[in-house]
């Protein structure tokens, strides 16, 4: 069985240098970086190894270090503020996903740039000024008005328009949807962003109203996993090119999905590592992902856990021809939601929604674990949805983690955001340290 350290993916030598001096810079210039030059094997060793032998970069070391330890010498954070390179921003979730962040938009728009070629039609398109709307939840981006509505001009923000000012999008109702309609209509943007939870809730209404809506050049979908219900729902609704693209607020623009369907490591602004699952879990090529960002004057971090799972593609190749960096076969959600089978084998975020996925009538889900045999579930369903369907999910889940289950399954019109506004497919009460599942837990 092939492990991501035995596959072999193509790296410039410019690549290489860039590893070597952000690696050289943090250990040198970075206060909170200075502690792991005890780990560094030196120079006399590749940088790979290099890389292999430090800790990784959590968000607790983060807040830990805040607001200066992750800083350059000689930058601080209210200097920053001051000249405006930066603002502070806040990312969301529970507590020890939130940390707060020097946020230097020009290396962000740079980082976005360098990936829109990894993909045919965001390669082609005039991007740069273009206009973009973006349908999101106000909590992550945009602005926030939960009391009243705001107005088309007060959503706008230079070339972009937010389409949802609410925070809680079980209250969007008639009045929200012909909205947006109307709004892409007017605006015609060239990129529709969206988190794909919320533009499959907008899909939905669309299909059960037979309404019409502009189609854009291009669908960009971020800010969660992409399940496959969301992406079913999209493509019925909206006739153009969907292309995912992951990052995170700490480390930028990653991977990007190419039209072949694999994602393509941005390898212009970022170093990626993985610390492979072991493959006696019958997870063969799943890793974490750790990235280390270049080029960011204002947060150089180094293997940061940007808390995720993907499948390295075997062979590293892709039939779109590109070939620089890492190929991811498929993302494979949050490391935190990994849910367990009976018998204690791990099930990633894809493998529960590759399981459940395929069933009609099905518009949503959250599968939680409360013990290693209890599990609450939310559906939310189609109003042509069949009578049997129910059954079937218990039925799919009890093939997937074993049987007997004791499953509280519940029907909702719309499964709820998270606290951090996004949507979440799996979540589990077992406490789980995903590093037990790593073949190299202390990397």
């Amino acid at each position: 069985m092939q492990t991501c350290t035995e596959l072999c993916p193509s790296f410039t030598s410019g690549y290489q240098c860039q590893s070597q001096a952000a690696l050289d810079f943090a250990l040198e210039w970075i206060p909170g970086y200075r502690d792991w030059k005890r780990f560094d094997p030196g120079p006399d060793r590749s940088i790979d190894e290099r890389y292999a032998a430090l800790p990784v970069t959590s968000k607790a070391h983060i807040r830990n270090h805040f607001p200066d330890g992750l800083r350059p010498l000689g930058r601080t954070l209210q200097a920053g503020l001051n000249a405006q390179e930066i603002e502070l921003v806040h990312t969301s979730g529970t507590t020890a996903e939130r940390v707060s962040l020097p946020w230097n938009q020009s290396w962000w728009n740079a980082s976005e740039k360098a990936a829109w070629p990894l993909n045919s039609v965001t390669a082609r398109l005039p991007l740069g000024r273009h206009p973009e709307a973006i349908l999101a939840n106000p909590i992550s981006v945009g602005f926030r008005s939960d009391d009243h509505p705001l107005s088309f001009a007060e959503r706008r923000s230079d070339r972009f328009l937010f389409l949802n000012e609410k925070s809680d999008p079980l209250s969007w109702d008639t009045a929200h949807y012909e909205r947006m309609i109307r709004e892409l209509q007017e605006f015609q943007p060239l990129i529709l962003e969206a988190n794909p939870s919320l533009l499959a809730d907008f899909a939905h209404y669309l299909i059960d109203h037979q309404r019409s809506c502009y189609c854009p050049p291009v669908i960009v979908l971020t800010y969660e996993f992409p399940s496959r219900l969301f992406l079913r729902a999209i493509r019925q609704a909206f006739a153009c090119p969907i292309v995912n693209s992951y990052g995170s607020t700490e480390a930028g623009y990653v991977f990007m999905e190419c039209e072949a369907g694999h994602y393509h490591q941005n390898t212009a602004f970022c170093r990626v590592d993985f610390q492979t699952l072991s493959p006696t879990l019958g997870t063969p090529r799943i890793g974490r992902i750790l990235v280390t960002p270049f080029q960011n004057p204002w947060l150089p971090l180094v293997r940061f856990d940007i808390s995720d799972l993907a499948r390295i593609a075997n062979p590293q190749t892709c039939p779109c021809g590109r070939s620089d960096g890492w190929i991811l076969e498929t993302l494979e959600g949050r490391a935190a939601d990994v849910t367990l089978t009976l018998d204690g084998r791990p099930i990633t975020v894809n493998r529960l929604d590759e399981s459940l996925s395929d069933l009609p009538g099905l518009r949503g889900y959250q599968v939680e674990q409360v013990t290693h045999d209890t599990f609450h579930v939310q559906v939310a369903l189609a109003p042509s949805a069949s009578a049997g369907l129910v059954s079937n999910i218990r039925q799919r889940l009890e093939s997937l983690y074993g049987s007997p289950l004791c499953i509280d399954l519940n029907q909702v019109p719309r499964v709820p955001p998270e606290i951090s506004a996004k949507n979440r497919l799996a979540k589990n009460h077992l406490e789980l340290d995903p590093l037990t599942f790593m073949e190299t837990p202390h990397a």
